[in-house]
This record gives C-alpha cells, structure tokens and sequence, in this order.
C-alpha cells in the first residue's frame, strides 16, 4: 500500500498533515526510485504532527535518519542530491555532516 496524501480533517486531536513535505518527499521517489525502491517511501505518518509538535524534529529524528539508511545500504542513491537539499531546506542540515 502507497502513501497517501491526508487532510487535516482526516486527523484526530488537531493535527497537522505537512503536505508540502510530503508531496517533495513523494515526488523524489516517483522520479528516482526503482519499483522496488518505490515501497519504502516513507508513510503518511511521517508527515503528521499533533498539536504542539514540532515538524522540525519529527524530519530530524525519524525522517532524516531513515533516508539516511536507505543511503547507508545502497538504495536509492541516484536520489542522494535531492534529499539532501530537502533536508537542507527543512531543517538547515545535510544528509551527512
């Protein structure tokens, strides 16, 4: 099953969807992943935050490291650029310091 885009209104507690990141995220996949590659796009709920939540952290400490195995392994690394500009661009901090 495929990630899909949420609305607020689908979530609970006030929630957040970030769908900006999500769509970047999914976009880089469909342009760089093989179809294998393709089921380890990282789920809506990496894109979910609650009330109070900080998105910053969430890509910090769940999303970037998760990209950063998939590197790690050798899975999508014709990818590697972009990525890394999208954690640039979100919280000021590249792929591998």
């Amino acid at each position: 099953m495929m990630p899909i885009e949420l609305s607020d209104k689908d979530l609970e507690d006030n929630g957040s969807f970030h769908k900006e990141e999500f769509e970047r995220i999914q976009s880089i996949f469909e342009m760089y992943a093989t179809s294998d590659e393709m089921l380890m796009q990282p789920g809506q709920a990496y894109f979910i935050t609650k009330a109070g939540q900080s998105f910053s952290s969430r890509v910090k400490y769940e999303l970037l490291p998760l990209i950063r195995e998939y590197l790690d392994n050798g899975f999508l690394s014709s990818a590697a650029d972009q990525f890394n500009q999208f954690f640039v661009d979100e919280i000021n901090e590249p792929i591998y310091l």
